[in-house]
């Protein structure tokens, strides 16, 4: 669902010289394969099939998201269970700063936290000139567990809070060219689970020559049940993230169809009762991941 951003980007930088209503559309898949220390983990893989769509012009943007996830176990230890995602997100701009609202709702068989609500906001601020745009802001996130377990390994209610503070420069270099930078903190709090803050830092730089745009990305910290992508991404599991990076490429056939693909690759601790530790130590095991995300978008 990250892919879904570059979309997002190209659709509003539409949206602010035409100032017209403009329908977008995009159907994507995800893919999820484990890599290091593969073989300790109880997963053999993640599916992941969704949908897009937004409406809006200069003044708002509609947005709603809906993806389906299946996940496979290995060796029917554990049952594969299957997951559905929700996200509706409203925000209002305004010539100088925008606001968005929105809710995002996972439906689990997972009973490791189970079905969650995540409340989302944001608030951005701009400092434009003729070919550039300086934007900051912060995002918040409460996500809300109707039943999981705590650290104490008893059944409850689990709340996680999330600040990302940022700030993103988008400089038109010429008729054919674009770039923009972005740089995010996120702070995570609980008091659910054995540590109750994590913090990290992600860089991102995007640049798009005519028809093709490119963007590197990573991340460095510690992240656990974090949101991302303006809150359609939830990563609704006590893995602990370490690093990662990634990188996207999206190319517009035409002025109103694109099509996308990005490929990342995520370090991070998971914990014993996920894992075939024979020993049950009580230290997490490290593995790796590559997330894999095809796209196709129209907008009109």
């Amino acid at each position: 669902m990250k892919i879904l951003k570059t979309t997002i980007g190209i659709t509003l930088f539409g949206i602010h010289f035409l100032n017209a209503e403009v329908i977008t559309i995009s159907r994507y898949d995800e893919l999820i394969n484990y890599h290091k220390n593969a073989n300790m983990s109880l997963v053999e893989g993640v599916k992941i099939g969704g949908i897009y769509a937004s409406y809006g012009n200069l003044n708002y943007l509609l947005e709603a998201d809906f993806s389906h996830t299946h996940v496979d176990f290995k060796k029917n230890f554990i049952s594969d269970f299957t997951q559905d995602d929700y996200s509706f997100l409203a925000s209002r701009y305004y010539p100088m700063f925008m606001y968005r609202v929105g809710i995002h709702s996972i439906k689990t068989d997972d009973v490791d936290l189970g079905d969650a609500t995540i409340f989302i906001a944001s608030l951005q601020k701009y400092q434009t000139q003729e070919k550039s745009k300086l934007t900051y802001g912060t995002d918040f996130y409460l996500s809300h567990y109707k039943k999981g377990y705590n650290k104490k390994g008893e059944l409850g209610k689990i709340d996680i809070y999330q600040f990302s503070p940022f700030v993103s420069y988008f400089k038109i270099i010429n008729s054919n060219t674009t770039n923009s930078v972005k740089m995010t903190l996120t702070d995570i709090n609980t008091n659910a689970y054995k540590q109750q803050n994590y913090f990290s830092y992600a860089l991102e730089d995007a640049v798009t020559y005519q028809k093709i745009t490119t963007k590197i990305k990573g991340y460095k910290g510690e992240k656990k049940s974090s949101i991302e992508d303006d809150g359609r991404t939830v990563y609704n599991t006590k893995d602990l993230m370490k690093y990662g990076y990634g990188a996207q490429l999206s190319y517009a056939l035409t002025s109103n169809f694109s099509i996308n693909l990005s490929y990342d690759i995520h370090h991070f601790e998971i914990p014993d009762l996920y894992t075939f530790n024979q020993e049950k130590q009580n230290n997490a095991i490290s593995v790796t991941n590559s997330v894999t995300i095809g796209s196709i978008s129209y907008s009109y």
